[in-house]
């Protein structure tokens, strides 16, 4: 049995006009680090802030840190939208040697049967 010790939660903080790329570091930043603070207290949580395409920088991330386990959300993109743009969720399901869980945007709460 495959012991999940490194997951991989990756956000996406794309789309940033030139003008505000730092601001919007800084806030992504700050952001991520109270998200830690106020609800993954006690769990030893590395962050990373990578820039380029982003499932390309998600796989390179999750190959050279041996991730067990990638948990990642989908916007449910469909037709002309998801021709163009294509699924970040999707292209990491195919190139990552881990498994992924993908999760509807929308969809968050976890209920037991």
């Amino acid at each position: 049995m495959t012991q999940l010790k490194r997951i991989l939660v990756p956000t996406d903080f794309s789309e940033p006009s030139e003008q505000y790329i730092e601001q919007i570091r800084e806030e992504s930043r700050k952001g991520l680090e109270e998200f830690v603070r106020r609800n993954l207290a006690g769990v030893p949580v590395k962050t990373a802030f990578l820039e380029g395409r982003p499932f390309v920088e998600i796989v390179r991330y999750a190959r050279a840190n041996q991730i067990d386990l990638i948990i990642i959300a989908t916007h449910g993109r469909t037709g002309l939208k998801h021709v163009l743009f294509g699924s970040v969720a999707e292209q990491v399901v195919r190139e990552v040697p881990s498994p992924v869980l993908v999760v509807k945007r929308d969809e968050r709460d976890f209920v037991m049967p």
